[in-house]
């Protein structure tokens, strides 16, 4: 899994777009711009939202008795309506490129692929999802505790909110998300043409051959290039106030 995973062996698996194993569940492969822009890049943002809700997400600054061994999963399958049930279908089978079967008696669910089939669940679901975070290039943070308390009454109030989430999920914004709609307004398109334009190697017809993970650490290289190239001009051209950092230093 990621968190005992070697930082420098994670780092050369996302970059060259290889799965990642999972203990207690298998690999994880990580998607194509292809497979994105067929699938739809509006509906892969809604699926990713979904997939990455936390438990905060869900119940705000409130606190609801026994939940702290329950995974997200088992919350959507537990209090989930038909349209999370069928939105989570869609999701999974999507990210998992498998035919996905939900089985709300043990809250867990089935991912059939060929002769293969994987069983999702509360012990591998986190680790599970780690994985994709780390594959589309989400930051994520150290889930906070939630203190356990005995109010009965907030998992009836949370079964109406969970029907409003699924209302919302659209306007659920990771950090990427964000920053896609931010004050330099460079959305995925512009980022896919940027570095279409500017690499040597990659164009409009071989981009799609791309991870999500390639695409936004090939842009956060090409970018830091660019100011290299930039403050190096400006050294030459007599600026004092410069700090050169090398292009090929170590990004975020």
């Amino acid at each position: 899994m990621v968190k005992t995973m070697n930082e420098m062996d994670l780092k050369l698996k996302l970059f060259t777009g290889v799965p990642i194993h999972v203990d207690g569940f298998g690999y994880v492969e990580p998607l194509t711009i292809k497979e994105i822009v067929d699938f739809g890049y509006s509906e892969y943002l809604k699926s990713l939202n979904l997939l990455c809700l936390d438990k905060k997400d869900l119940f705000g600054d409130n606190v609801i008795d026994g939940i702290d061994d329950i995974s997200v999963l088992s919350i959507l399958i537990q209090l989930g309506d038909e349209d999370i049930y069928s939105q989570l279908k869609k999701s999974l089978s999507f990210f998992f490129k498998a035919e996905v079967e939900i089985d709300k008696i043990k809250y867990c669910v089935y991912i059939k692929k060929d002769d293969d089939e994987k069983v999702l669940n509360d012990e591998n679901f986190n680790n599970v999802i780690e994985v994709i975070k780390w594959q589309n290039y989400i930051k994520h943070f150290e889930e906070k505790d939630i203190s356990i308390t005995s109010e009965d009454e907030k998992i009836k109030k949370f079964k109406n909110r969970l029907k409003e989430k699924q209302k919302k999920i659209k306007e659920i914004k990771k950090k990427r998300g964000e920053e896609e709609e931010g004050e330099n307004n460079i959305n995925f398109f512009d980022i896919l043409s940027s570095i279409s334009s500017k690499s040597y190697s990659i164009n409009e017809i071989n981009v799609k051959d791309l991870t999500i993970y390639q695409v936004y650490s090939k842009f956060k290289r090409l970018d830091e290039l660019e100011k290299y190239d930039l403050n190096v001009k400006s050294l030459l051209a007599g600026a004092k106030d410069v700090k050169l950092k090398h292009w090929s230093s170590k990004v975020d």
